[in-house]
C-alpha cells in the first residue's frame, strides 16, 4: 500500500491572507502541520499541495528552505490539483490534510493512521468529517486514489 499525504496550502486566503506561514509560537503554521503528519511518513511521502499562482511563491520558498517536498498546481480548483498530484506520484491512497490546522497533533494523526491501516482494504474513503466527537480543525480523509480519479472524470479533471 502506497500512501501520499497532501497538505493543501495557499497564501491567498480571504479570511486570513498569509496564514500558511503565520508565526504560531515561534514556528510557521505550515511547519507545525507538516510535523504533525510526520506519523504518516512511514506509509509514504508527505508533500505540500500548493498552487502555481505567484502568491504561493512564498510557500515554495519556505518548502525549499525546509526541505519539504511540494507540488504546484491549479489555484482555483483543488480537485484538479489533486488529480495532477495523483497522476504525478501514482499513490494507491491519498490522505487529505488542510494546511491551516494548528490543533492537529501527532497523536491524533497516529490514531487516524491506525484506523486507516486496519480498514484500508475495505473502503474507498475513510474520514472523520462527520464525527461529532472530533472538533473542527481535526479532520483527515484517506481516499483511494483510483476512486478519486474515477469520480473526477465526470468533471473533466
Amino acid at each position: 500500500m502506497k500512501l501520499l499525504t497532501i497538505i493543501y496550502s495557499r497564501m491567498s486566503s480571504t479570511r486570513l491572507p498569509g496564514k500558511a506561514l503565520l508565526n504560531i509560537s515561534g514556528r510557521p503554521l505550515l511547519e507545525r502541520v507538516s510535523n504533525s503528519v510526520g506519523a504518516l511518513a512511514p506509509l509514504g511521502e508527505v508533500i505540500i499541495g500548493t498552487s502555481n499562482d505567484e502568491s504561493d511563491n512564498q510557500i515554495a520558498k519556505f518548502c525549499d528552505g525546509s526541505q519539504i517536498k511540494y507540488f504546484r498546481g491549479d489555484l482555483g480548483n483543488v480537485s484538479k490539483r489533486t488529480c495532477q498530484i495523483i497522476r504525478k506520484y501514482n499513490p494507491e491512497f491519498i490522505c487529505r490534510v488542510c494546511g491551516d490546522r494548528p490543533l492537529l497533533t501527532p497523536d491524533f494523526v497516529k490514531s487516524s493512521r491506525d484506523i486507516f491501516i486496519k480498514n484500508e482494504a475495505n473502503f474507498d474513503i475513510i474520514s472523520n468529517a462527520l464525527s461529532r466527537f472530533d472538533p473542527p480543525g481535526l479532520k483527515l480523509e484517506f481516499v483511494r486514489a483510483s476512486t478519486f480519479i474515477a469520480h473526477s472524470k465526470r468533471f473533466n479533471l
